[in-house]
């Protein structure tokens, strides 16, 4: 589980090129590389540059807390001296809003009361076919989707054939 990316200096983490792959998490894949979301359901989610960060951020610490200034500092890096502390309360609202699609009531993101945030969930590393949006797959598939259906309209034709015969 994102063995990759504990190793590397945090203040590039959130740099996609060093958080660079596909996780999954509570059936949503992330995907770094193509600055991609897809919620459960399969459907993309569009990011802003801020929650694409803090996003990278939260990946890369899955379950621990991770106060107010850390997530400046892995968002900002060295821009921080500008940005406020309450301005990470902002982006986490807004990615919360994005993320909670949960019917029991969790959160993924949780609030560790004076201390930050948590993102509360298990992360893992997805397989490059795993949760491969359709239109990457299709083509490939598409002939052997063909001849599978053909063999089965061919060997319907046959047996009703020999139904008839008899």
């Amino acid at each position: 589980i994102l063995s990759g990316l504990v190793g590397s200096e945090m203040c590039k983490e959130t740099d996609p090129a060093a958080l660079a792959g596909r996780y999954l998490f509570d059936g949503w894949l992330f995907d770094t590389r193509r600055y991609e979301l897809h919620d459960p359901a399969g459907q993309p989610l569009e990011l802003n540059t801020a929650e694409f960060k803090l996003l990278c951020a939260l990946v890369a610490h899955p379950n621990q807390v991770l106060s107010r200034d850390r997530l400046l500092q892995l968002t900002h890096g060295s821009e921080t001296p500008q940005v406020f502390d309450r301005s990470i309360d902002t982006v986490v609202s807004r990615l919360r809003r994005k993320l909670e699609t949960r019917t029991d009531g969790q959160r993924l993101i949780k609030t560790a009361w004076g201390n930050g945030y948590v993102f509360a969930v298990d992360v893992q590393e997805a397989s490059t076919r795993e949760r491969e949006p359709l239109a990457t797959v299709a083509p490939a598939l598409g002939s052997q989707l063909a001849a599978v259906v053909m063999l089965g309209a061919v060997s319907y034709t046959h047996l009703r054939a020999h139904e008839t015969r008899e």
